[in-house]
Parts: structure tokens; sequence; C-alpha cells
């Protein structure tokens, strides 16, 4: 059973992964995302939005 509940955990971490861009030095560019064909993109930790930079 251990092995089971923990065998899926990398599988569900790599399926959670949909392609989405990474934040790189502290900026997430999202320019080119296309969030109606692409989906959602999950935002983890503390995040500040600063507009048209």
């Amino acid at each position: 059973m251990v092995v089971c509940t923990y065998g899926t955990i990398p599988l569900i971490l790599k399926h959670d992964d949909n392609g989405a861009p990474k934040a790189e030095q502290g900026v997430l560019d999202l320019i080119h995302w296309r969030f109606a064909e692409e989906g959602v993109i999950k935002l983890d930790g503390q995040w500040e939005f600063y507009p048209n930079l």
C-alpha cells in the first residue's frame, strides 16, 4: 500500500505540470500564454502584481 501511494505521487506531480511558464528571477511572463486554450496557471506562494511593466 505504501509503494502504491508513494509511487503515484510523481505521476500526479507530472500531470499537474501543464507546460505553463515558470517564474525566472522573480518574473513570470504570461504575455504569450493563451488561457482559453491552455488553461489556468497555479500560483503557489506569495506574489505581487505590477501591471504594465
